[in-house]
């Protein structure tokens, strides 16, 4: 992670010279005090995504120990090699692993949704066809139970170094592909283990659409001005 630095070059030439300098050491403390601000949000940046980090780790442990989700290894690691940010992955597990949402209701959750408790969905008595108009009340409340966690998890103290970064990776073909691909698995996992089947590709729509509506969120939360000089 880098830093703007300003590192003012005083030469003294006469007369112009100093008034040069004089300039320049009249510009200091705004520019040092900027300097110092911009340090102490990195720093801060940083922590948050070390704690983040920790938290996937800690998701990712259990998940390895338990077998019925090794499927998604596979997609999920080309994910966290290419740095999209851990608090996103958490969010997006949390429909299909508990230990994802539970971390979600401990580390992001608004105070509003702290003592939410998801809705159970029952599986089907007989396999049916993924209809958006009439799918079960529970499972479209378990659904929209999972969007609102996922913006949650990314725009809870939001860090505007992490959720620049992941506007620029949603606007990235090869990234969002990657990640449309990892929503879609865990879409179809959650509908499949209550018996109602979804065609692939409308599965990937719907998860397209997610992401959307994520990066929206994510834009209402950035501050381009934190970047400027």
């Amino acid at each position: 992670m880098s830093l703007e630095e300003f590192t003012p070059s005083v030469e003294d030439s006469g007369e112009a010279g100093g008034k040069s300098a004089e300039s320049v050491r009249e510009s200091d403390p705004v520019r040092v005090a900027r300097t110092l601000r911009n340090i102490k949000k990195t720093r801060r940046d940083e922590q948050k995504s070390r704690r983040d980090d920790d938290s996937l780790a800690r998701v990712l442990l259990a998940l390895m120990q338990t077998e019925e989700y090794h499927f998604l290894l596979s997609s999920l690691v080309p994910l966290i090699s290419s740095g999209v940010p851990s608090h996103f992955l958490v969010g997006w597990l949390s429909l299909i692993f508990e230990p994802a949402e539970r971390t979600i209701r401990v580390r992001y959750t608004s105070v509003e949704r702290a003592d939410a408790i998801s809705p159970v969905c029952e599986s089907l008595a007989e396999h049916i066809e993924f209809d958006e108009e009439a799918l079960p009340q529970a499972v479209r409340d378990r659904i929209n139970f999972w969007i609102d966690d996922l913006f949650d998890a990314v725009t809870h103290d939001p860090s505007n170094i992490i959720t620049k970064k992941l506007l620029t990776q949603l606007e990235t073909s090869a990234y969002r592909r990657m990640m449309t691909d990892f929503v879609r698995d865990i879409f179809e996992h959650f509908l499949f283990s209550l018996r109602i089947r979804i065609s692939e590709s409308r599965a990937h729509k719907y998860s397209d659409f997610i992401l959307k509506q994520l990066a929206k969120r994510l834009e209402s939360v950035y501050d381009a001005q934190y970047f400027e000089g």
